[in-house]
């Protein structure tokens, strides 16, 4: 499986303006990845967590820096669980992130 789609890595912080306000910052990073289905059986068991898993990225393990969000196909997605599966790749758990409007 080679890593032919591009995702977005977003790392967000807080920063302070000069006067005081708290200001959200996103660094976004685009990398390459594979891009697996969730199986059934961990659906269901994240589902009764509440949790719905949608798709599994897999990425570099040194591109990943513990980001808690990314954009796969103009869709946000919120990290549910990361994996290390080898000194390589990590597999990173993701569900759909519904905007708020």
């Amino acid at each position: 499986m080679n890593y032919n789609d591009e995702l977005i890595l977003l790392k967000k912080a807080f920063t302070t303006d000069n006067i005081g306000n708290h200001v959200e910052d996103i660094t976004e990073t685009k990398i390459l990845c594979k891009v697996k289905s969730v199986s059934g059986n961990e659906f269901y068991k994240a589902s009764q967590s509440n949790l719905k898993p949608e798709k599994i990225f897999i990425i570099h393990s040194f591109e990943y820096d513990d980001q808690t969000e990314v954009i796969f196909c103009d869709k946000n997605y919120s990290v549910i669980r990361s994996y290390v599966i080898s000194s390589d790749e990590i597999e990173l758990v993701c569900e759909r992130k519904v905007k708020n409007v």
